[in-house]
């Protein structure tokens, strides 16, 4: 097994990189990252263990990373 990138054993024998929220794990260097986040979520603070943190449709992000809207968001637009 090659512990280096197996999403089974990641860094060691049995340490598994599980899904995170609104993502895809996988396995590089023997740590666990975020391969892809789902559509219409993003991984904003790069961190793992919340995954894919960031609503794309929200008021705080609306289509991208801390693009705030002060009265909605529509199709990745801000409500004017």
């Amino acid at each position: 097994v090659n512990l280096d990138n197996d999403v089974d054993n990641c860094g060691e024998c049995k340490a598994q990189c599980n899904d995170p929220p609104s993502g895809e794990a996988a396995c590089g260097r023997a740590n666990c990252y975020i391969r892809a986040c789902d559509d219409g979520w993003e991984d904003c603070n790069e961190d793992y263990s919340d995954g894919c943190e960031a609503d794309l449709s929200s008021e705080e992000h609306c289509g991208g990373c801390y693009m705030t809207c002060a009265k909605g968001c529509n199709d990745d637009d801000c409500d004017l």
